[in-house]
């Protein structure tokens, strides 16, 4: 995950965005929140 700079683990809640990258879901929620 480029945002939080973990590997991803199977289990992990992921996210995938219109642009089809894909993100822990913690994270991106966070992120955009904040970059709003």
């Amino acid at each position: 995950c480029v945002i939080c700079c973990t590997e991803y683990k199977r289990g992990d809640s992921l996210i995938t965005l219109p642009c089809k990258h894909f993100y822990h879901a913690d994270c991106a929620s966070r992120w955009l929140r904040v970059n709003k």
